[in-house]
């Protein structure tokens, strides 16, 4: 089938893998996982075997299209009619040209849904377009903070951004607020649960989602199971929930430290939405059973477990409905849920 070409089932995920004073370690919920309600839940499958889907980074919505961030054809973002699952056509070029995208790590709805927001994480820059593809405008970033994992434009002069951060001779997983050149608010602390284990929090493949609303950040890891969430206020980044959801052993090979075999798959995705956070997740060896959708308030507390019939690669949550890039008999495939 035409779509299994463009996808391989161990690389399903990219690896991209303030200090606020007196900021106090938030506690945990030990039973994040004990959700209170339970749903089983069938994928509405919206294209066929002959659709063309690259192999996902993200995935965004409007009110008429399915954007889904990937590679294919020289092209990075590729457009689904959000009704039918048909291919409306690839939009952003692949390139180093002033207005093309090198290497496009995260997509982000901006401006009311009016306009997309794309990372370059080689040419370290959010690359500002319209929904049809016109590039807009750029935003750049200090010099000095090296290794950009991620970014998300926050106004026209300001963006949140995160980065490995070296401190007390250990790099660490970093978010900074920057307005101009200048960075205005940041967070570096790791609870203890994380103290004791900070492999978790820079080696891993991680997944992250800003909500609509700019206030809110979903952070996760996929081999084993990292969950935070933070809030944004102004010049300010708090930490609201931590949790090793499904820990993960490493090994000593005389040169690195690396994981063991046999690591529990975590959180293949996540979404944040202004009032809740959606993420799909295995807790096994098994990544085909990322098939469960988790969903928490943002202080980390339960709120919903919805199982499903494939597994989930990408996801992307409006209004009453969830939707996704599913893997399905071994084969690709965009789908929706109603919640």
């Amino acid at each position: 089938m035409r779509n299994r070409l463009f996808y391989i089932l161990t690389a399903f995920l990219f690896a991209v893998t303030g200090c606020n004073s007196g900021a106090k370690e938030q506690a945990s919920h030990s039973d994040c996982m004990d959700f209170p309600e339970q749903v089983s839940r069938n994928w509405e499958i919206l294209t066929n075997s002959e659709t063309i889907i690259p192999k996902p980074v993200g995935i965004v919505c409007d009110s008429n299209s399915i954007d889904v961030l990937g590679l294919f054809s020289e092209k990075w973002v590729h457009k689904y009619d959000i009704s039918t699952g048909a291919e409306t056509g690839d939009i952003i070029i692949a390139g180093q040209g002033p207005k093309d995208c090198i290497n496009a790590v995260s997509i982000r709805l901006t401006d009311n849904g009016r306009s997309i927001d794309l990372y370059d994480y080689v040419a370290r820059k959010i690359k500002k377009y319209g929904l049809d593809g016109n590039f807009n405008s750029e935003q750049s970033f200090p010099d000095e903070l090296k290794g950009i994992w991620n970014a998300w434009s926050l106004s026209e002069n300001r963006a949140l951004l995160a980065y490995p951060q070296k401190k007390d001779s250990e790099y660490r997983r970093t978010f900074v607020i920057i307005e101009g050149d200048s960075i205005v608010g940041q967070y570096d602390m790791l609870t203890q649960e994380l103290q004791a284990n900070p492999e978790m929090t820079l080696y891993l493949q991680s997944t992250y989602s800003l909500a609509p609303d700019g206030k809110h950040l979903a952070y996760a890891t996929v081999q084993g199971g990292v969950l935070e969430f933070f809030s944004i206020d102004s010049n300010s980044i708090a930490l609201t929930f931590s949790k090793i959801v499904f820990p993960v052993e490493y090994e000593d090979d005389g040169n690195n430290r690396k994981l063991k075999n046999g690591y529990p798959i975590g959180f293949t995705s996540i979404c944040a939405t202004d009032s809740l956070v959606y993420a799909p997740y295995s807790g096994t060896k098994n990544e085909k059973e990322a098939t469960k959708i988790g969903v928490w308030k943002w202080d980390g507390k339960p709120v919903k477990r919805i199982d499903t019939d494939a597994m989930i690669l990408k996801l992307t949550v409006n209004d009453d409905k969830i939707t996704a890039v599913v893997l399905k008999n071994d084969e690709i495939f965009l789908a929706s849920l109603q919640l």
